[in-house]
């Protein structure tokens, strides 16, 4: 056997061995990310996934894929994206960051689960990011740069759409519409017919609070 053709061999049986493996980085998303709490107030706490025991979430504590946030009475947290996203959670509130990946390309995918209580999404996408939340029996999918508030108690879903547009889907019932700047969307949960679109809605307390942090943000960003 000449020494060409045994090289020839060897290199095939390389390709073979690191082909696969190449194949599949090149589809399959990472998880290494840089998603971590911006803002802390009274008892934030955090599940690590894989565990049941809460640690307090102080700022600066990373998310990872899997993770759950806590807030307790007169409490409440912000979470900061590596885009400059965020997600503020209310008091006494819990929110799954189901899915925090990012692919080949270096667009990040983002699933949370809003479990109950009420937070502010603003979400700021670059290129193809994809920004999702579930809610109750309803996923509502940011379409490009928008910011929502979602809020859930006894079994009722509200989402009021601050700016941009927000594709809301209850897939079992198959109801979904694009919700735009200003508008409300009602629902109580199994119960299709309550699926309500209405326009305008009032700023409480939560709402101005996370109008001073969007401003602050963006006034750090300028500088």
């Amino acid at each position: 056997m000449s020494s060409q053709y045994r090289r020839c061999l060897v290199l095939l049986a390389i390709s073979i061995v690191i082909t696969p493996a190449a194949l599949l980085a090149a589809v399959v998303p990472s998880h290494v990310r840089v998603v971590s709490v911006s803002y802390s107030v009274g008892d934030v706490n955090i599940v690590e996934p894989g565990s049941s025991d809460p640690a307090a979430a102080p700022m600066n504590t990373p998310i990872r894929d899997g993770a759950t946030l806590k807030t307790g009475d007169n409490s409440y947290a912000e979470v900061e994206f590596e885009n400059g996203s965020t997600v503020r959670i209310g008091e006494r509130s819990q929110l799954e960051f189901k899915q925090l990946a990012v692919t080949p390309q270096g667009d990040t995918l983002n699933t949370l689960h809003l479990e109950f209580g009420y937070a502010t999404f603003h979400f700021m996408p670059r290129h193809h990011d994809e920004d999702t939340v579930q809610a109750l029996d309803t996923t509502l999918r940011a379409l490009g740069s928008a910011e929502f508030r979602t809020d859930i108690y006894d079994e009722a879903l509200r989402v009021e759409v601050i700016s941009g547009k927000v594709h809301a889907a209850r897939a079992a019932e198959a109801q979904n519409q694009d919700l735009s700047k200003n508008k409300v969307l009602a629902l109580i949960w199994k119960v299709p017919e309550s699926f309500r679109i209405t326009e305008g809605f009032t700023k409480d307390v939560w709402d101005k609070w996370v109008q001073a942090r969007d401003l602050k943000a963006l006034l750090r960003s300028n500088n």
